[in-house]
């Protein structure tokens, strides 16, 4: 968009503007002077936390109105407090005067409030509060004061320049706080007040706060200019000023600067090597890292695997995509043995890089018994165990994934490899044959259709374990079969489906009985994979076969619930509204219509389609078991709310039977202000509640998929945890939202089933996102990205030049600095394997 247009956009009505000024400056004298009519009827603690519920079930733009009035109020310290924070939080301009009026605050804690929402604000929004914060700044007690000298340095205020030293000097300073909670201070902020030569003069300064400081800006900038500088600081007595100044030497990247990082780094053990380690990880990311193997203790065999190893470490959870080139370079230069190669071939892998398949391809064709010892523990670990292949098998699918358009080079330089490796196998591993497919290799398409049609006869009656081998490669051969979606294969499909004898009785109950563990177990396994496979291929002609063995009652369960999977994904919207009139069909309260019903909420789940939510309300009922009524609630709200179910949820919120389940529903469901009033009504709730809360919503994920990604449905479910946080119950913040929904990211680890993404493939996708000309896309990528705890990807972002850069800069630092959390139920349940 054209500058010019916007500025004469902005001056075409002069007198709106005015009187929109005007009109704000006339709410602000009125709600002051409401204020000081209003002091002498103080709140109790009680009453203001009623009161702010009642506010924060509101709808917002009745918030707002409320918080004004309470910000220029002294009837409750801690409403003002809030209102000012949630005034800055929804950026209402009033919230400005009322923030800088606020400064005069009797209470200290009122004014540091008012400092810290005029940092939230920031430039230009907050320029004018500049004089009164510099006023403040010469009246404030030390319970204020680091707050408003901090928002001097957001509002780039260089006469408070002397005065923010000194309290950087006394250590005040740096426990600032962000709106919310968690650290705020950033040295190079400092940078807006002063030169950075002005700063780098400091660096013998007899502070090692300042020393410190000086460090952590010039590593930040990592410019050659400062080599002598951080040489200096890097030798430092004070080991914290040194860790410090390490980034920088290994950002600037040079011999000379590099010498002097693997120098400083010789000796160090235990706790103090970690933190060395860590300090130039945040500061100068994987390229750092790299450089610190150089530093690494040949002293003995043993030491130098584990300290190679924790720095791997790091590198794996940073996840950096501009380390790319020093982990090339390591491969291609250092010649680090088949261990150290295959580790930096996955961290390539592991950021989308195509360099990365070379070597994870060379540890497929190496054999573990030869390339590993027994001479130390470590080594006979890895001797035994065959996870290397089977990750690096992971990491090519990945990366064909990613990179459609290499797919050819990616096959070049893996197929033969993979082939080779999973034909070895007495079982071929279910990633090779993902890797095999993803990278369009035709070399496994006959032994494919064999391994999914197996010509032997099906186990027997009274057959023993174990299951044998034809028939558990079959599952997942069926799966990436579909996936090829060859016309030949579909009647493999459909035969498998329809393997089982009609009078024979599989479901769970049935297994029980002498003699059918095996022979059931396999028919399950065929049920699941040829499920699988139509879910795989995609096909509507799959709609009415995987219906009738969903409702077929003498299949297993787990079988037909891949089905009921499968349907969400080769069903239309006129199908998935026939889904919705079954689950009304399936009503009844025995344990086989029960089942059936929770079958087919799954699709609803797993397949969010509107105009379900009208069809589903009614199973919304107290005498609707548990699980099944939890179930409901998600497939309405994922299904997303139109405002007449919307509004229906929020009366059901009134009912104590059916509240956790609206509220469940409003958090999937609504926006933002939606999930975080839902969750404001439970502000006296008891603590019960809250706990089973957090369970239905932690099973509300697991299962993801690319259209949850490119629909908006992973961005709305960040966006409510993040707003839901913001909700608190005795001045606690609710964490657990967030907690429990960043766990839920933490096990995208493999491939979860037809049409999933691994951890690799959704942060190669938000990393593209972010990085695109859609700013308002590429700004929800970074929320989710840093709700992730994406670090390496946020490092690579702040110092790009799109237009996020503030935006990952700030996530970046709020990712290193984390607020604290508490009132986090652990919950674990059983994660699928990766073979």
């Amino acid at each position: 968009m054209d500058a010019d247009g916007d500025f004469k956009r902005g001056t075409g009505k002069p007198v709106v503007i005015v009187g929109v000024v005007l009109g704000l400056a006339a709410i602000t004298t009125a709600l002051v002077s409401l204020g000081v009519e209003k002091d002498a009827e103080r709140m109790t603690a009680d009453q203001a936390a009623l009161e702010e519920k009642r506010i924060l079930v509101l709808p917002a733009s009745e918030q707002i109105g409320e918080f004004r009035k309470y910000a220029a109020s002294q009837t409750s310290s801690h409403l003002k407090e809030e209102s000012l924070k949630r005034l800055a939080w929804a950026g209402d301009p009033a919230g400005v005067e009322l923030a800088i009026a606020a400064l005069k605050d009797p209470e200290q804690k009122v004014r540091s409030m008012a400092a810290t929402a005029l940092s939230h604000f920031g430039l230009p929004a907050a320029e004018k509060a500049k004089p009164a914060l510099l006023q403040a700044l010469t009246e404030a007690g030390p319970e204020s004061r680091p707050q408003i000298a901090w928002a001097l340095v957001i509002l780039k205020e260089p006469a408070a320049f002397d005065e923010i030293l000194k309290l950087y000097r006394s250590g005040e300073l740096s426990g600032v706080q962000r709106l919310g909670g968690g650290r705020a201070f950033q040295p190079e902020r400092l940078v807006d007040l002063v030169s950075v030569d002005q700063l780098a003069a400091l660096h013998k300064d007899d502070s090692p706060a300042v020393r410190q400081l000086v460090a952590t800006v010039l590593s930040r900038l990592g410019d050659g200019k400062y080599t002598d500088t951080l040489i200096s600081l890097v030798q430092d007595q004070d080991k914290t000023v040194a860790y410090q100044a390490a980034p920088g030497l290994g950002k600037v990247n040079d011999k000379r600067a590099l010498d002097a990082l693997i120098a400083a780094m010789k000796g160090l053990v235990g706790d103090e090597r970690q933190a060395y380690l860590e300090a130039v990880r945040d500061g100068a990311g994987t390229s750092g890292l790299v450089a610190a193997l150089g530093a690494v203790s040949a002293e003995t065999k043993t030491i130098e695997w584990h300290q190679t190893e924790q720095i791997f470490g790091l590198i794996d959870k940073m996840a950096d995509p501009t380390g790319s080139d020093a982990l090339a370079a390591y491969v291609a230069n250092g010649n680090p043995g088949p261990h150290w190669s295959y580790r930096a071939g996955k961290a390539l892998a592991s950021v989308g890089d195509l360099r990365g398949v070379a070597p994870l391809a060379t540890r497929l064709r190496q054999d573990s018994q030869k390339i590993y010892t027994d001479d130390t523990d470590y080594e006979q670990l890895l001797k035994r165990d065959n996870k290397e292949q089977v990750v690096a098998a992971r990491m090519i699918a990945d990366l064909a994934v990613l990179n459609p358009d290499k797919s050819e080079q990616i096959r070049v330089e893996s197929e033969d490899a993979l082939w080779s490796w999973l034909t070895a196998r007495k079982v071929p591993s279910a990633n090779g044959l993902r890797a095999l497919t993803k990278i369009a290799s035709t070399l496994h398409h006959k032994q494919m259709k064999a391994w999914a049609n197996p010509t032997n006869p099906l186990p027997l009656m009274g057959q023993q374990p174990p299951m044998p081998d034809e028939w558990v490669i079959a599952q997942s051969a069926l799966r990436f079969l579909g996936a090829l979606k060859q016309e030949e294969s579909w009647d493999v499909l459909e035969k498998q489906l329809k393997r089982r004898p009609l009078d024979l009785d599989i479901s769970q109950d049935a297994l029980y009985g002498g003699g059918l563990a095996i022979l059931g177990m396999t028919l399950k396994a065929l049920g699941h994979g040829a499920a699988d496979g139509i879910n795989e291929w995609g096909d509507n002609r799959g709609f009415e076969p995987l219906l009738k063995f969903a409702e077929n009652m003498k299949e297993h369960e787990s079988a037909r619930e891949r089905a009921c999977m499968a349907l969400a994904t080769v069903a239309t919207d006129e199908n998935m509204i026939k889904i919705a009139e079954k689950i009304q069909e399936y009503g009844g309260d025995d344990k086989k219509q029960q089942t059936i019903r929770a079958c087919f909420l799954e699709t609803l789940v797993r397949r969010p389609v509107p105009g379900t939510a009208n069809a589903l309300l009614p199973q919304l009922k107290g005498a609707t078991d548990l699980t099944l009524r939890h179930q409901v609630a998600r497939a309405i709200g994922k299904a997303g709310l139109s405002p007449e179910v919307e509004a229906q949820l929020f009366e059901m919120i009134k009912d104590e039977v059916l509240r956790l389940d609206a509220v469940l529903a409003l958090m999937l469901g609504g926006n933002a202000e939606t999930a975080a009033r839902a969750l404001a009504s439970l502000a006296d709730a008891p603590r019960a509640d809250i706990d089973e809360l957090q369970e239905m919503w932690f099973d509300s994920f697991g299962y993801w998929t690319i259209d949850d990604l490119e629909q908006g449905h992973v961005a709305r479910y960040v966006d409510n945890a993040a707003a839901a946080r913001r909700v608190e119950f005795k001045d606690s913040p609710q964490d657990w939202v967030g907690v429990q929904l960043m766990r839920q990211f933490d096990n995208l680890v493999f491939d979860n089933g037809p049409h999933s993404f691994t951890r690799v493939v959704l942060r190669g996708r938000l990393f593209q996102m972010a990085q695109g000309s859609d700013t308002k896309l590429a700004a929800s990528a970074v929320r989710i990205l840093h709700f992730m705890g994406e670090q390496g990807v946020l490092y690579a972002l702040r110092d790009s030049k799109g237009p996020i850069a503030s935006l990952a800069a700030q996530a970046y630092h709020e990712l290193v600095n984390p607020l604290l959390t508490a009132d986090v139920r652990l919950i674990q349940r059983d994660k699928s394997e990766d073979e």
